[in-house]
């Protein structure tokens, strides 16, 4: 949600080169917690693609005018957000599989944004909404939610969490790709 939000305040670049350090505060958490070891080699490893995602996110120029600062600030709250869920979900990962990770979080999810989404339901104009709008929303919810979700508790269970953060560095090439396109 608040990825969602702060892109509304700011540019697919700024959210790209914000985004991209989770991963580098999921191993900061992860080391601070003493859930893993902070290596030379993941340091390395994390410090080469965030300079990679910020020479793609800078190429045009960076311009620090406060008219992004609040989706800035936001999408801030969302990268340190989702690397405290990471970590934490890393140590409880363990004891459940992928499918019960996965229905409880998602519940939970559910049951914190039900106002932010009935409020939007009675605000919309339901009418406008065509087949491609409900598409969206179906393939969002299987696809983007419940597969990858799915697949992330899975991997939770195998690797290290500094490791599955770091293919986080894909989302911010494909956002700026992505955001360059449309």
């Amino acid at each position: 949600g608040m990825f969602t939000l702060g892109l509304k305040y700011t540019t697919a670049g700024h959210s790209a080169m914000v985004i991209a350090l989770t991963p580098i505060i999921v191993l900061l958490l992860a080391w601070a917690m003493r859930i893993e070891t902070l290596t030379a080699l993941k340091t390395t490893g994390l410090a080469l693609s965030f300079i990679g995602v910020m020479i793609l996110a800078t190429e045009q120029g960076i311009h620090l005018h406060s008219g992004t600062l609040l989706g800035d600030l936001i999408t801030i709250g969302c990268a340190i957000g989702f690397a405290v869920y990471t970590v934490l979900a890393k140590q409880v990962a363990p004891n459940y599989d992928s499918f019960t990770m996965n229905t409880f979080n998602l519940l939970a999810s559910s049951i914190m944004l039900a106002p932010f989404a009935i409020y939007q339901g009675i605000h919309l104009d339901w009418r406008g909404v065509g087949w491609v709008g409900w598409m969206c929303l179906l393939y969002m919810a299987g696809i983007g939610s419940v597969a990858a979700y799915l697949i992330y508790y899975w991997a939770l269970r195998q690797m290290a969490a500094s490791r599955i953060a770091a293919v986080a560095y894909a989302q911010p090439v494909l956002g700026i790709l992505f955001g360059v396109v449309f």
